[in-house]
């Protein structure tokens, strides 16, 4: 009678274990629905970060990085109200920075 009783209590413990660990895994990989106020982020295959990106109502506003697979930055730079705004960098893999561009208002300078 212990028996009968003891098994269904570990089969339904298992369970909840390993459902646990699934929605680890997925919250880990990427983030696909964004909140209105939220980052989004999206990671590449081994784990880390591709790159984030902050959201005001919705709209990008706010900071945005763009992670090369070996983890050093791609691209930086920031969002105002959905445009891209101030100073943006792009680099190579190595780090060592290959473009500079300044949004401002609806011009971008070189």
């Amino acid at each position: 009678m212990k028996y009968i009783i003891l098994i269904p209590v570990i089969a339904l413990f298992l369970v909840s274990c390993n459902s646990n660990k699934e929605s680890e895994d997925k919250s880990k990989k990427e983030t696909t629905e964004v909140k209105p106020n939220d980052v989004l982020v999206q990671y590449y295959e081994e784990g880390q970060p591709k790159y984030s990106q902050e959201f005001l109502n919705g709209i990008k506003h706010g900071n945005y990085k763009h992670w090369f697979k070996e983890g050093t930055v791609q691209t930086n730079g920031q969002y105002y109200m959905g445009m891209r705004n101030g100073t943006w960098q792009w680099f190579d893999e190595k780090g060592k920075m290959t473009l500079e561009v300044n949004y401002g208002g609806s011009l971008a300078r070189l």
